[in-house]
């Protein structure tokens, strides 16, 4: 969610997330290519391209995590291969070993 006097998040940023067990996947805002977002996510992440697989498009969005799930602490994540109202593009990469 933007906060007034944030600058608007652009094509192409990495969107940093936050996991408990390490990541299932990474998201670049923007629907870019797949190797953009590879080489995204591996400087913003400081390991080497080989680690992460070339990105895909999908639909995402910022929302409350369901009262049965439990996310320690987290206020609000962003759900991927969604769609309708409140949706936005991006790419996810998944880490190679995942």
């Amino acid at each position: 969610m933007k906060k007034r006097g944030q600058p608007r998040p652009q094509i192409g940023e990495y969107i940093r997330l936050h996991w408990d067990d390490g990541p299932l996947w990474y998201a670049v805002r923007g629907h870019v290519g797949p190797e953009e977002a590879r080489a995204t996510v591996a400087r913003e992440e400081g390991f080497g391209i080989e680690c992460v697989k070339p990105g895909r498009h999908t639909r995402a969005r910022w929302q409350f995590p369901e009262a049965h799930q439990r996310y320690d602490g987290a206020d609000i994540v962003l759900a991927i291969d969604v769609s309708g109202p409140g949706t936005f593009p991006v790419t996810v990469c998944e880490p190679v070993n995942g």
